[in-house]
């Protein structure tokens, strides 16, 4: 029963400052969706795909499932080729500007000897270009330290795709935390709201039971209890400021 009672004045208390968590809600969105729009460096990336035969396979075109299976497993070789200093080096003088092991990512599906080299940049157009510069690169550098001589690039790099930030995840993301923020901070407060709002307040304080209420009296006279208690829902708080007033 007590708990029924507490989660009764949690509520209460949620619905009475609702307000103040909407409006939480929407000025972090609102933060969230400037901060994403205008002071993130958007990011972008770009990929393209290539295909790998050894010189052994080039020999005898015929279907050979264990050359197929040696080729699979030289993707991780590759992987760690195209993203090391022989070839980033060149990559960054053909570039312009230095190119690290972040801005490229190497990868294939699973059973297949197509790769697919990604980049990541901040300008679309060059992103393309950087994907695109990759590839080449490694197709005239392979043969060099592989028995490897067939690099057929089977898809450029066209267009840049954003991948960060996402605005409208990051506002949707925001509106909650401040939902959940907002009501933490009403019930936090409520929790230390030591005001006496109902008889039910002070009952549960000196654990006494009410018998009988004093009307507001004053110099002008008594204020009916209905009426104060209806300005008392009124304002919420039971703050009495413009109650109608009634003298007996």
């Amino acid at each position: 029963m007590q708990q029924a009672n507490a989660l009764k004045e949690m509520f209460e208390v949620i619905k009475k400052r609702f307000v103040w968590i909407l409006l939480l809600a929407i000025g972090a969105g609102t933060v969230s969706g400037l901060f994403s729009y205008y002071w993130v460096t958007p990011s972008y990336q770009s990929s393209s795909q290539f295909l790998v035969q050894t010189t052994k396979e080039q020999e005898q075109p015929t279907y050979d499932a264990s050359q197929i299976s040696t080729n699979i497993d030289l993707i991780s070789t590759y992987n760690v080729i195209i993203r090391s200093p022989r070839i980033l080096d060149i990559v960054s003088e053909e570039f312009g500007r230095g190119v690290s092991a972040q801005n490229i990512t190497v990868s294939s599906e699973s059973g297949s000897q197509v790769v697919t080299v990604g980049a990541t940049d901040n300008d679309p157009e060059q992103v393309v270009r950087l994907a695109n510069t990759v590839v080449e690169v490694f197709k005239e550098e392979i043969p060099k330290l592989m028995y490897v001589n067939n690099v057929n690039i089977i898809a450029e790099a066209k267009g840049a795709q954003q991948i960060s930030p996402n605005p409208v995840l990051n506002i949707a993301i925001a509106v909650v935390l401040g939902m959940m923020v907002g009501a933490g901070l009403v019930l936090l407060f409520g929790y230390f709201d030591n005001t006496i709002k109902s008889e039910a307040d002070i009952e549960r304080l000196v654990d006494i039971p009410v018998i009988g209420v004093i009307s507001h009296v004053d110099h002008k006279g008594v204020i009916l209890k209905e009426e104060f208690t209806k300005a008392q829902r009124k304002r919420g708080r039971g703050v009495l400021l413009n109650a109608k007033k009634k003298t007996v």
